[in-house]
């Protein structure tokens, strides 16, 4: 069965507003009645050569290496950003991001990311009075 054509022109145009996947595909259903999966959206922007970075810039703090992006720190920084734009999480991710939260709760820390490592994820200290969400503020750090 063929795929259904997604309207290039206006998700073009939502690209360059800034809107994520989840926006996107709720657009579609609501005011052209297509449903689609994140994936054809994903797959959308592939083949025309587009970021694969579904949430806006803001989300995530680093360029992830793509072994690491799957990883469970990456997943709540995504939740989190998400929650903190507002968006109702739904019961699994709200408590796979309560969860992440609990656990840098209890150790006092933070996400952080290397790159240049293989496990690429860390849980570091926080510091107080700059690292105010779930991740280490990289740009407090380099300065």
């Amino acid at each position: 069965m063929p795929g259904r054509i997604l309207p290039d022109d206006l998700l073009r145009r939502w690209t360059r507003e800034g809107k994520t996947d989840r926006e996107m595909l709720d657009l579609l259903e609501q005011h052209l009645n297509i449903t689609v999966t994140r994936q054809a959206i994903s797959a959308w922007r592939k083949r025309r050569g587009m970021e694969m970075n579904s949430q806006p810039p803001q989300a995530m703090p680093w360029r992830l290496r793509p072994e690491h992006r799957a990883a469970e720190p990456a997943r709540a920084i995504r939740l989190y950003a998400r929650r903190k734009r507002g968006e109702k999480l739904d019961p699994e991710d709200e408590a796979r991001l309560r969860r992440a939260e609990d656990h840098l709760t209890e150790v006092g820390g933070v996400f952080h990311y290397d790159p240049d490592t293989p496990e690429g994820w860390f849980v570091v200290a926080r510091r107080q009075g700059v690292d105010t969400g779930i991740f280490r503020e990289p740009r407090a750090w380099r300065k």
